[in-house]
């Protein structure tokens, strides 16, 4: 018995370890935003699509390309062709995506689950349903194809 006891500490370490609390989406979306701030990048594309109970031509993927923090262009990616800014005004920039989300939260929605790119911080995929017990006012983001651009 008492060769085992000097586990016990290792043991219990351990069990904590994986039982520690997660964060609050607050919190990682935060932790995201720091290191997307910390990364410094003013010139940058990515394509941005989302999933809801909208119009059709809000949740075709577009491109987007920002030049300086500012938003350049947006294109559907399958034809080419400029996209709406006024459909995606809340995504034409990181700045905006994190923006948008910060205002999800705080709507306290029923669930809110994300996953930020690890090195950059940019949210990759999110969903949130805004009420637990109604239909249709589920949003899904996606972001995916993020590279940084030596500009327009």
């Amino acid at each position: 018995m008492r060769r085992w006891g000097r586990y016990v500490p290792i043991t219990l370490g351990l069990l904590g370890a994986a039982c520690s609390t997660p964060l609050e989406p607050q919190d990682d979306l935060a932790i995201a935003q720091r290191r997307w701030q910390a990364a410094a990048i003013a010139d940058y594309s990515f394509t941005f699509q989302r999933s809801c109970f909208c119009l059709h031509t809000a949740t075709r993927a577009v491109t987007v390309t920002v030049h300086q923090r500012a938003w350049a262009t947006l294109m559907y990616e399958d034809d080419g062709t400029a996209a709406d800014t006024s459909l995606f005004r809340d995504f034409l920039t990181m700045e905006r995506v994190f923006s948008f989300l910060r205002g999800s939260l705080e709507e306290d929605p029923a669930t809110f689950e994300a996953r930020y790119d690890a090195q950059l911080g940019y949210p990759a995929e999110v969903s949130i349903d805004y009420l637990a017990n109604a239909i249709d006012d589920e949003l899904s983001l996606w972001i995916a194809g993020f590279r940084i651009t030596g500009g327009p």
